[in-house]
């Protein structure tokens, strides 16, 4: 993979560049106490962008996959997602991609028919990556075999060394973007050993610092093996009583929850379809013809949702579907930590 460097003035130079070509921005930038993917408009907030930080709150799916999105009408009419010809996505996290790839295997990788509105926006968008800077309490991206910076998967990524940032070139795409930054007058060079060596050390420091923070989390088995071992672990039915809401805060903040429920409303004679974000813990997830569910109580789904992410994503396209971010129990009001369940079912197991 290619190594290249940038000042960091330069980059502000290219960002400004393709802003006057009418691409759009994305990047990470304080609100308040609040890190999140703001649309970049304005060139004199270029430098407000936080490129050596944490995975922003926001789970990157919502720029593929919307909350709520009209996918067909009737009478019949051909629908299609609004083109972004020229759309970049800045500061995306290892976290961030592992979760685009969940995506990937769902609706878009060859061997299946595309969802064409996710494939429209995966096809239109750039993504220049970058490695964490620091880490929060709740990343466990280490406990599932991750690294907190990006091996793959992004355009081109971003690694601040001292003075600017080492460049890895990661696709085609990431090489146009090497091009326009020539365009903008950016000098771009070839990396140097001393600053791949910073690099690297940056990221090994940061990994056994994740590796510490959970270190008490530590099980001999792995995730998916415990949900084999764990299915009448006495786990659920603790968190279903005693914890679980029902909020759905867990689903609107994982960025790896691919489900959807299709509806139709009248709107001027016009039926329209609209899609909007499911998940498995809702009650009527798995509800059939007639009322029938075979999952009717909050421990059932609760267990699902686990086994989803951690035993059949595995089964199925040997990979979590869970990129250790640990969004969902930084909203979740009961406190429902996946490494404390998955320790407290290991701890409970009958081997």
């Amino acid at each position: 993979m290619k190594n290249l460097y940038i000042v960091q003035s330069d980059f502000g130079r290219f960002l400004r560049f393709i802003l006057e070509k009418k691409w759009e921005i994305y990047a990470p930038i304080y609100a308040g106490d609040t890190l999140r993917l703001e649309r970049v408009v304005d060139p004199a907030i270029i430098d407000m962008i936080v490129i050596d930080g944490v995975r922003v709150d926001q789970p990157l799916k919502s720029f593929f996959f919307p909350a709520k999105e009209k996918v067909a009408t009737l009478p019949e009419s051909e629908i299609k997602p609004a083109r972004f010809e020229k759309r970049i996505i800045i500061g995306a996290k290892g976290c961030d991609l592992h979760a685009l790839k969940v995506f990937d295997r769902a609706y878009y990788e060859e061997g299946i028919v595309p969802e064409p509105f996710y494939k429209e926006r995966r096809e239109s968008t750039c993504i220049i990556a970058s490695d964490c800077g620091y880490s929060l309490d709740s990343c466990f991206c280490t406990l599932l075999g991750a690294k907190p910076y990006p091996v793959d998967g992004f355009d081109l990524n971003l690694s601040a060394v001292e003075g600017g940032f080492v460049i890895e070139v990661g696709s085609e795409k990431g090489e146009g973007l090497i091009d326009e930054m020539k365009k903008s007058g950016s000098a771009v060079s070839e990396a140097s050993s001393r600053q791949l060596e910073a690099r690297d050390r940056k990221r090994e420091e940061l990994t056994e610092k994740i590796a510490g923070i959970n270190r008490e989390f530590e099980i001999p088995q792995k995730f998916d093996q415990l949900c084999r071992i764990g299915f009448d672990s006495e786990v659920w039915k603790e968190l279903a009583e005693n914890k679980c809401v029902q909020c759905n805060g867990c689903l609107h903040i994982c960025p790896t929850c691919y489900c959807f429920l299709l509806y139709d409303k009248m709107t001027n004679n016009i039926s329209e379809r609209i899609r909007i974000w499911d998940a498995c813990i809702n009650t009527g997830y798995a509800r059939v013809a007639g009322g029938a569910n075979p999952r009717p109580t909050l421990q059932s789904r609760l267990r699902h949702r686990f086994f989803h992410k951690f035993l059949y994503f595995v089964q199925n396209f040997n990979m979590y579907a869970c990129s250790g971010c640990g969004r969902c129990f930084r909203v979740c009001p009961g406190k429902i930590e996946i490494r404390e369940t998955f320790r407290d079912i290991s701890k409970k197991a009958k081997v």
